[in-house]
C-alpha cells in the first residue's frame, strides 16, 4: 500500500522552547538558534488515515511506526540530527488520527555550527521497518508523506 496516498497531515505546529515555556499560543515559522546552548523546540501534529489504511491498521499482525526525522536541509547525503518514532496503535471500529503533542526535539548547537547548517528539514514517515532493518533508510525515504524546511534564526 502506498503510504503517501493514505496518511494525511491534519495539523502541524512548531514551537521554539521560549514560546513553549511562556505559553505563547502562536506557532513559529523558524527555529531559534541560541548563541550558547543547544537548539530546543517542540512539535505538535496529527495524522489522519484513509479508510484503506485504517483497515490495514486493524490487522493485529501488521505494525506501523510513525517516524519524525530531523536533518540539515543543506547537506546531501544527510545526517540525522534527531529521529524519534512511535508505534501506531490499532483500533477496532472508529476512524482515528494519531500524532505527537509537544514532542521535544533537541539538537547540539556545536553540530549545527561545525557543519554550517542554516535550515532544518523535518520529515514524517509511516513505515513497517525498524532501525535494525537493512532497508530502513530507503523505507523512510519512500514512505515520507510530509516534509517541510524551517530556517535557523540566530537569537
Amino acid at each position: 500500500m502506498d503510504v503517501k496516498q493514505n496518511a494525511f497531515l491534519s495539523s502541524f505546529n512548531l514551537y521554539n522552547q521560549y514560546n513553549f515555556d511562556h505559553r505563547i499560543p502562536q506557532s513559529d515559522n523558524w527555529i531559534s538558534l541560541p548563541k550558547d546552548g543547544d537548539i530546543n523546540f517542540r512539535l505538535s501534529f496529527s495524522v489522519n488515515f484513509s479508510h484503506d489504511m485504517f483497515h490495514l491498521l486493524q490487522d493485529q499482525n501488521t505494525t506501523y511506526y510513525l517516524y519524525v526525522s530531523v536533518f540539515p536541509a543543506s547537506i546531501k547525503p544527510s545526517i540525522y540530527l534527531s529521529q524519534q518514532y512511535a508505534k501506531v496503535p490499532t483500533y477496532d471500529d472508529v476512524n482515528f488520527s494519531f500524532g505527537f503533542n509537544d514532542l521535544p526535539i533537541e539538537i547540539s548547537n556545536n553540530l549545527i555550527k561545525a557543519n554550517n547548517i542554516n535550515s532544518i528539514d523535518i520529515q514524517l514517515a509511516l513505515s513497517q521497518s525498524t532501525q535494525e532493518d537493512l532497508n530502513f533508510d530507503s523505507s523512510i525515504l519512500q514512505n515520507c508523506f510530509f516534509e517541510t524546511v524551517f530556517p535557523l534564526v540566530e537569537e
